[in-house]
């Protein structure tokens, strides 16, 4: 019949963006202009940080990976630290000797477009944190950020600027690796 459209390709279309849009939000710990808080399971530490940058909602979203420490050696002694930065300011955090990041809360302000951050830390077992170092900057303003951290090292400080010309920070991080 000639003048009728099939709307089949488009019903195809939209079930195919329905089925595949959550799969691209998923493992996100927060959605743009949200607050998260993620702690990883029991006796693992983050060992993956990746993030990208939205200029519509002017914030960041995380997801996070969690490993175990060799031999559980992260211990369930754990405790939260206060917020580390005030708005439009550094984070510059380290956990306390022989513990490692396990866990981050975090909340934006729209007035700021700005986040503020907490950190959760457990303590090391039957191994000693020596000879850490710091990642050059992960990500460009208004860039991705995609962490690993290194092989047999645990994650210790998460450092990161804010820049208000784009309304977004720059990140590092400290690993160390685990001696006995």
């Amino acid at each position: 019949m000639s003048g009728r459209i099939s709307l089949a390709p488009l019903v195809a279309l939209v079930l195919a963006l329905a089925i595949s849009l959550p799969g691209a939000l998923a493992g996100f710990a927060n959605s743009y202009d949200g607050a998260f808080t993620f702690t990883c399971p029991a006796r693992e530490a983050i060992s993956g940080v990746y993030s990208e940058h939205s200029n519509w909602h002017e914030d960041r979203r995380f997801r996070f990976t969690c490993s175990p420490g060799p031999n559980n050696a992260i211990s369930e002694t754990c405790q939260w630290t206060g917020w580390v930065n005030q708005f439009e300011r550094i984070v510059k955090y380290i956990c306390p000797a022989n513990w490692a990041i396990t866990g981050v809360d975090s909340y934006h302000s729209r007035i700021n477009e700005d986040r503020r951050f907490r950190f959760r830390c457990c303590q090391i077992s039957d191994y000693r944190v020596s000879g850490c170092s710091m990642s050059p900057f992960l990500n460009q303003l208004d860039g991705v950020m995609d962490y690993s951290v290194p092989q047999d090292q645990v994650l210790v400080g998460w450092f990161s600027y804010t820049d208000s010309n784009y309304e977004d920070r720059r990140h590092k991080m400290m690993s160390c690796p685990l001696r006995q």
